[in-house]
């Protein structure tokens, strides 16, 4: 018999998956098929679909709309989720941006991107530039002047829309404070306090050299009474950890009892409701922080190097912005003791920390809010994706 007569052999069913591979449930894997009519490449990514093991992978399947594969696969049950090609791709970040943006090239689906960056790396500036000048990229979003400084080339695309939050999500009278209990923070004593990512960009060096400076400016008993915490950590795909550098400096400044660290909290409310003042010290172009919103929305006066965005929300009826020189990948000297004496100027007048604080929430209140934030987007979206036309 020759190789030619010989019968076709018979696939063998898949061995087993270890049952380490499936300890964390199946692969989510997002199939896309350029068409919905009834023709090969639908077919055969049905064929596919219908012999891989639901355990092992979860088959999300993208159309451009419903027909006949959509009818094949739902018929045959061999798709975990069917997604019919969208009206938009909204992009919300810096590689959702990239990718929005190529596939909006690639099948003329239009894209919203939603900046919240203020500067891309020289390696990818020129690709960043083209693919937001590209027809299929119809709307920019900027969380800020500062991030829109990168689109001079498409200026008409671009609408500023600052970051919001639900104000009431965010309402002193309905926190409870947990902080201090959970520190050993005496009542009478002022908490000067920030938080985020524990970040080298994020400046909490610069905070606790400018608090090592502020305490050694205070009499006895001013230093008594004042406390310094920061809430967060460095994320795991950060390098070095960030927050155990920041510990061990606070301990070499002599801090170890007065500068808290207590790392990661998931809801930052309870920590906030007992600030007496937030400080974002922020070294690069942040573009919005979100630390200065949800501190403001918590009826607390906010100090904060003048970078980025931070200037489209603070000014001096709600805090203080605090000069900033950049000195290697952090603040020049004189920045760090413009922050200490800000610091000091707070821990002295108690009037000014109560006027600020509850301008700042009244501020949250006209400029932050969500709700007119939302519908705000929704105008971008809806203009972005422009009139849509009933396939045949």
């Amino acid at each position: 018999m020759t190789a030619s007569s010989s019968p076709a052999a018979v696939p063998s069913a898949p061995a087993p998956l270890p049952a380490d591979v499936l300890a964390g449930g199946p692969v989510r894997v997002l199939f896309v098929n350029d068409t919905a009519r009834n023709g090969g490449p639908g077919r055969s990514l049905h064929s596919i679909l219908r012999f891989l093991d639901p355990s092992a992978v979860h088959r999300a399947v993208v159309l451009p709309r419903n027909g006949a594969i959509a009818e094949l696969l739902t018929r045959d049950g061999v798709a975990d989720e069917l997604v019919f090609e969208p009206d938009l791709v909204y992009c919300n970040g810096t590689n959702a941006d990239f990718a929005g943006g190529a596939l909006a090239t690639l099948t003329g689906v239009p894209a919203l991107w939603h900046v919240r960056y203020t500067s891309v790396p020289a390696a990818v500036g020129g690709l960043h530039r083209r693919l937001s000048a590209s027809r299929g990229v119809r709307r920019i979003v900027c969380v800020s002047h500062a991030a829109a400084a990168l689109f001079p080339h498409c200026p008409d695309k671009v609408q500023v829309i600052h970051n919001a939050l639900d104000v009431g999500d965010f309402d002193p009278q309905r926190v409870t404070p947990s902080l201090r209990a959970e520190l050993g923070i005496a009542p009478d004593t002022l908490v000067l306090g920030s938080h985020g990512r524990v970040l080298r960009r994020k400046g909490y060096v610069e905070m606790i050299l400018a608090a090592r400076r502020a305490l050694d400016a205070m009499t006895g008993a001013e230093r008594a009474r004042v406390a310094f915490v920061v809430v967060g950590d460095t994320p795991e795909d950060f390098r070095p950890d960030h927050l155990a550098e920041c510990r061990a400096l606070a301990a070499a400044t002599g801090m170890a009892g007065q500068f808290h660290m207590p790392g990661f909290r998931a809801d930052v409310r309870s920590s906030l409701a007992d600030f007496d003042v937030a400080v974002v010290p922020s070294v690069y172009a942040d573009p919005l922080p979100r630390s200065v919103i949800e501190s403001m929305a918590m009826a607390r006066p906010v100090i904060a190097f003048d970078v980025g965005g931070v200037a489209e929300m603070l000014d001096e009826t709600v805090g203080e912005l605090v000069p900033f020189e950049a000195a290697g990948e952090g603040a020049s000297d004189a920045a760090v003791a413009r922050l200490a004496r800000a610091m000091l100027r707070y821990v002295r007048d108690a009037g000014l920390r109560a006027r600020q604080g509850q301008a700042a929430r009244l501020r949250v209140l006209r400029d932050f809010d969500a709700r007119a934030h939302a519908l705000r987007i929704q105008g971008e979206i809806l203009r972005a994706a422009g009139p849509r036309i009933e396939a045949p």
